[in-house]
């Protein structure tokens, strides 16, 4: 009997010699095949055999070989480099197979070198701050459960979520897709707004953990960063994982609010997603903001904090350079001087320029565009969504009871 165990996706420095096999087996099945491929082991009353106690103990112990989990979010790279390893060893293609476990070996320190970075940046002191930001998967309006509610589409509602590393103290910003948009300007915003009001005044070092996706890492979240630099820090060191490994302590406080989520089986207002993200993690409650407009069922202001979003995009475009090569950037500091350095590799120092803004650019240009940006949104309209999503929410909600004080869904249109 032949398995293919893997590594751990993201404990490898912790469980270096841990393996484990596909989620779709189970001890009792190999055990069953192990006697299969190997009839003389079988348990009889004149032979002891192989039980199946011992099976397991070897396998746990001798082996070091577990049960998986059902994985998602899944490396392209590693997925890649495990099929080519299996096909060169089934091959008999030894040097290539060395190779491509080389490669894999190097990728995979790569990746532990972004949690090594996480770890290091818990143990802060008073005058540096350590924060991880990401979006969470969208919730959607509504859930009914309905039979015609499988084939419609939905309101999607955003979260993005923004976690002290030292304390675990977590924000989330939610808002629906007819408030803002998932791009650039909420997320610089969004950042201003934290650097403001949560990180406190003798902070002088601000370090940044948030993944590669396009509304993190692009040129107007980068600006934000040396804005801030300019206003009041004295370095911003952002650092991204690799594709695929990007596991944040803010993505344990989402797995929380998603355990929650799965017991929700009909959800007609606003209020039922915002109040689970209150009561996911009942230790240390989420603090809750809105962006643009209270996102409640009547539309009124509940006392929660509103953030409204700037339009940093048009304000900071003559400034920057239009093409960046910034798929490639693994840390970025900032600092005033207005020269961001990069680093491409994990390990290395930033010491590569990035010439982010034009040469002309002066520190009174940056900081006066961002300090009177307009707003992105008028404060009195929302945004159309998809026709598909418009229709068929009107529709599904036809078909449930929907409480008089919801008027959330009265603003929604194409």
């Amino acid at each position: 009997m032949r398995l293919e165990p893997r590594p751990s996706h993201y404990s490898r420095l912790k469980n270096d010699k841990k393996l484990y096999i596909s989620a779709n087996e189970s001890k009792i099945r190999l055990y069953r095949r192990f006697l299969q491929t190997n009839p003389d082991l079988t348990p009889t009353e004149n032979n002891r055999g192989a039980k199946y106690w011992l099976f397991c103990e070897i396998m746990d112990h001798e082996f070091n070989i577990s049960i998986g989990y059902p994985r998602s979010d899944l490396c392209n790279e590693c997925e890649l480099f495990n099929t080519r390893i299996t096909n060169a060893r089934q091959e008999n293609r030894e040097e290539e197979r060395h190779l491509l476990e080389e490669q894999q070996d190097r990728h995979w320190r790569g990746a532990e070198h972004f949690q090594d970075e996480l770890r290091n940046a818990k143990q802060v002191d008073q005058i540096s701050f350590s924060l991880c930001f990401d979006y969470q998967k969208n919730f959607v309006l509504p859930l009914t459960g309905i039979g015609k509610e499988y084939f419609s589409s939905h309101l999607n509602i955003y979260n993005l979520g923004f976690q002290n590393l030292a304390t675990e103290h977590a924000v989330m910003v939610m808002y629906p897709q007819h408030y803002a948009h998932k791009s650039a300007n909420e997320v610089a915003s969004l950042l201003e707004y934290y650097c403001e009001n949560f990180v406190p005044e003798n902070v002088h070092y601000l370090n940044l953990f948030s993944d590669n996706a396009a509304t993190n890492k692009n040129r107007f979240v980068f600006a934000m960063c040396q804005y801030l630099c300019l206003k009041r820090f004295h370095r911003i060191t952002f650092t991204f994982p690799t594709p695929g490994h990007s596991f944040m302590p803010i993505d344990r406080s989402f797995a929380l609010i998603e355990k929650l989520k799965k017991k929700e089986d009909r959800v007609v207002a606003p209020s039922t997603w915002t109040d689970l993200v209150k009561r996911s993690r009942p230790s240390s409650p989420f603090e809750l903001l809105y962006l643009e407009k209270p996102f409640t069922d009547d539309m009124r202001n509940d006392e929660t904090p509103t953030v409204r979003v700037k339009n940093f995009k048009n304000a900071l475009n003559p400034h920057l350079r239009n093409r960046l090569s910034i798929n490639t950037i693994k840390k970025i500091t900032f600092t005033p001087d207005l020269h961001p350095q990069i680093a491409t590799e994990y390990g290395e120092p930033c010491n590569q320029d990035l010439r982010l803004f034009i040469d002309t650019v002066s520190v009174n240009d940056i900081l006066n565009s961002i300090d009177n940006a307009e707003f992105a949104y008028d404060e009195g309209t929302f945004l159309p969504v998809p026709q598909a999503a418009a229709t068929s929410c009107h529709d599904i909600l036809r078909h449930v009871i929907v409480p008089n004080n919801v008027t959330f869904f009265n603003n929604l249109h194409a």
